[in-house]
């Protein structure tokens, strides 16, 4: 019961929610970059939400299932096919065993996700199966997956005979996504050195656009806009960092750190990626605009937990349905 590897693709690792609580030992979470679509893809396949997904960018190479398998895709568009057939996203997809997948265009999104019935058998490191590149650990040998690699199945959950044969026939609604998901615009909350920018320098953060590096990876976004500066020079002790932080480069520019960020940093802490808006910037790709609105931290919560109950209805439904 596995998946088997037929050709390479572009940082292809095992990812989950990320290893928390480990920081102050200076091991950095690693995770998903959409949490909302590793999220549902588990969901859709009768998972936890924590549970290991593939991460796939574009080029996604190409797999084949050694067993008949309940699997689901989500996040990017990448044109999927099953043995050349169409394999939409966000729906169960009862496959068969010697079914290849591939990726045929990339119209939409950077990246997909991939879960399967029961998860994939990988031993954690530090309470989690997400593959951390610099350390050589977690995920398959701690690496991108490559040509001849096989990724073994949990035991398989035994789903009723209709679901077997109906289980493309439903899926996550395109205005459920597009809720999920939210705006365009990227939402930010202030950050502990938000007052260190000139005032005009805060005026262009939330009126102008930026464009997303080509120097962007896991590790964060790298931006291209305006340089801003500083009102306050005063150098910086290195302090904690997240998903989400926005730091002020010495040029003037701007870095979004993202889920293989470093654990703390010494440059200015402007602002925050607010939490329900981190997997819709996942989902940016290089040359990509982004703008900027500031909100409060209360408008930061209330949407987070707006977006969990979402979560939790669409779990209700989908049993329904497993």
């Amino acid at each position: 019961m596995s998946i088997y590897i037929l050709q390479t693709g572009l940082l292809t690792t095992v990812q989950d929610r990320g290893r928390q609580g480990y920081r102050s030992f200076g091991i950095n979470p690693n995770g998903v970059m959409d949490t909302i679509a590793s999220t549902l893809v588990n969901y859709l396949v009768g998972n936890d939400a924590s549970e290991g997904v593939i991460e796939f960018h574009f080029p996604m190479g190409e797999i084949e299932l050694q067993e008949d398998a309940l699997v689901a895709f989500g996040g990017a568009d990448f044109g999927l096919k099953a043995d050349d057939k169409p394999l939409d996203n966000w729906k169960p997809h009862y496959l068969s065993r010697g079914t290849r997948i591939k990726a045929t265009a990339k119209p939409q999104g950077a990246r997909l996700y991939m879960a399967v019935q029961g998860g994939f058998q990988l031993e954690k490191w530090h309470d989690s199966v997400s593959t951390n590149l610099k350390a050589r650990t977690g995920g398959y040998k701690g690496r991108n997956l490559q040509k001849a690699d096989i990724l073994s199945f949990k035991s398989i959950h035994h789903f009723s005979p209709s679901l077997l044969t109906h289980s493309s026939h439903w899926g996550i609604s395109l205005n459920t996504l597009q809720q999920l998901y939210g705006t365009d615009t990227v939402r930010i909350i202030a950050g502990p050195e938000w007052d260190m920018l000139t005032q005009e320098a805060k005026e262009i953060v939330q009126s102008q656009e930026f464009l997303i590096s080509s120097f962007s990876d896991r590790m964060g976004y790298r931006l291209e806009g305006i340089a801003l500066e500083r009102e306050d020079a005063t150098e910086l002790v290195s302090s904690a960092v997240t998903k989400g932080t926005i730091q002020l480069l010495p040029s003037g520019q701007l870095i979004v750190l993202m889920a293989d960020h470093q654990t703390t940093g010494g440059y200015p802490r402007i602002a925050t990626v607010i939490g329900a808006d981190l997997s819709g910037l996942a989902q940016r790709s290089t040359h990509d605009k982004i703008h900027f609105s500031l909100v409060s931290v209360e408008h930061a919560e209330e949407t987070l937990l707006t977006q969990h109950r979402e979560f939790e209805i669409l779990r209700f439904a989908i049993n329904q349905k497993l």
